[in-house]
């Protein structure tokens, strides 16, 4: 048998009052259902009037013990919860009124309204309640007993039907309230499982964010540490490169730029995953100024020019006139760079094409290659950290699987995006979007 989590005070008092709170136009509009009929069924003006009028002040005096529980601090809640208690109960007392009127007043016809009323109101309680078991029982306790009553008065006080005939009736109201009762339990056992299921994912989030912030801690600490060193091993790498090569040890001379060229790869990979840790510790800056596209972009193609022959590979430029724009300069450039070097370093002696223009308020730079390209499969994995289109690439073509990860995030932190069309043989076009007025984006992107 399960236990009944039944949820805390404030939590059940405080779900409960919004659910009053949302229904409450619509409980006025079913009274004033319901008041017509009792006008139809009984004959009565005044008796149905002034059952309305109780129905809407209680119904108002309802919404102010919601309205002050929803308003009021942790503190100062348990009286609201009190109040709501009160207000909640002597509503539905009011409104159970009604049916007694009709069971007694309203012949036939309005002893079948009071049923079918009486059992609707028994499933809002439950709708609204199953929240609270304190409220629940405390609000469906008169139309129970509306229920119940009449049948009982009739079969034995009043002779209007048939012992025979009112155990039958009995039995039916009876049955129904035992499958009412099942069904609450039941959405009750379904809402806790709901809310338990909802609390363990938090919960899991919360850790799963938690050991994400400290691994990003920890790989920005480490980073860190890495380059300091390695720094100094690339400096004096470059230092006994230059004294070996005057020196004529040409052979030496090449040991030594093999380990500055390797130091310098290695520092690069250590740099993509700073800026990664950077980014999802939430600690990477956005600065924006004013920035001249056409230098940033000749800056770059100056930089990637060398790697660029070095594969065989030929570069088309082209730069609109008049490109000024907010954002952040050393930003676009990452981007641009990590682009221009991917597309590098997955072609050979083939055309690579840069084609920067203003697309609205967007900046626009599409960076193509005839290299390999990718499938939709490839693509799919492609801006992933620590991921590239399949294991072969790494080992054939090397790197972290960083650079894609870490220029889309850049690109969200500017306001635009990174996004790529390609087909295998056919090669890739990266279509990066900045915006022209970037504001500093929070780190959710």
């Amino acid at each position: 048998m399960e236990a009944d989590h039944t949820r805390d005070a404030p939590d059940a008092f405080l779900a409960v009052a919004e659910a009053r709170r949302d229904t409450l136009g619509t409980r006025i509009g079913l009274a004033a259902v319901l008041l017509l009929f009792c006008i139809l069924f009984t004959g009565e003006v005044w008796l149905p009037l002034g059952w309305f009028a109780a129905v809407v002040v209680t119904q108002l005096a309802d919404r102010a013990a919601v309205d002050a529980l929803l308003s009021a601090g942790p503190g100062r809640r348990s009286v609201g919860v009190h109040y709501l208690t009160a207000s909640t109960t002597i509503a539905a007392v009011v409104w159970s009124l009604a049916f007694l009127m009709l069971w007694s007043m309203g012949g036939a016809s309005g002893k079948v309204v009071a049923t079918m009323s009486c059992a609707g109101s028994m499933l809002h309680v439950a709708v609204v309640c199953y929240h609270s078991p304190r409220l629940f029982w405390l609000m469906i306790s008169p139309y129970a007993f509306m229920l119940v009553g009449p049948i009982v008065v009739m079969s034995t006080l009043t002779g209007d039907v048939s012992p025979i005939a009112g155990i039958g009736l009995l039995a039916a109201v009876l049955g129904f309230i035992a499958n009412f009762f099942a069904s609450y339990k039941q959405l009750r056992r379904m809402t806790e499982r709901v809310e338990a299921a909802r609390a363990e994912a938090e919960a899991r989030r919360l850790e799963a964010e938690q050991a994400n912030t400290a691994k990003s801690d920890f790989l920005a600490t480490m980073s860190h540490e890495l380059r300091t060193p390695l720094n100094a091993v690339i400096g004096y790498s470059e230092i006994l490169e230059e004294e070996l090569a005057a020196g004529g040890s040409e052979v030496s001379a090449s040991d030594a730029r093999r380990i500055r060229s390797a130091g310098r790869h290695l520092l690069s990979l250590i740099n993509d995953i700073l800026d990664l840790s950077k980014i999802e510790a939430g600690r990477f800056n956005v600065t924006i100024a004013t920035v001249d596209i056409r230098t940033a972009v000749d800056d770059v193609v100056s930089t990637m020019r060398p790697a660029i022959l070095a594969n065989g590979n030929r570069l088309a430029v082209h730069c609109d006139d008049a490109l000024p724009c907010e954002t952040d300069e050393i930003l676009v450039r990452q981007c641009l760079l990590n682009l221009l070097s991917n597309a590098n370093k997955f072609t050979s002696n083939g055309d690579l094409g840069l084609r920067v223009t203003r697309d609205g308020a967007m900046l626009r730079l599409d960076v193509s290659d005839t290299g390999i390209g990718m499938t939709a499969a490839q693509i799919s994995n492609l801006f992933r950290p620590f991921v590239q289109a399949d294991a072969s690439m790494t080992r054939k073509y090397g790197g972290t699987g960083l650079g894609l990860a870490i220029t889309r995030r850049l690109a969200r932190m500017l306001g635009g995006d990174v996004t790529v069309t390609s087909a295998p043989g056919a090669g890739s076009v990266f279509t990066l979007t900045i915006a022209v007025d970037a504001p500093a984006f929070s780190m959710a992107a």
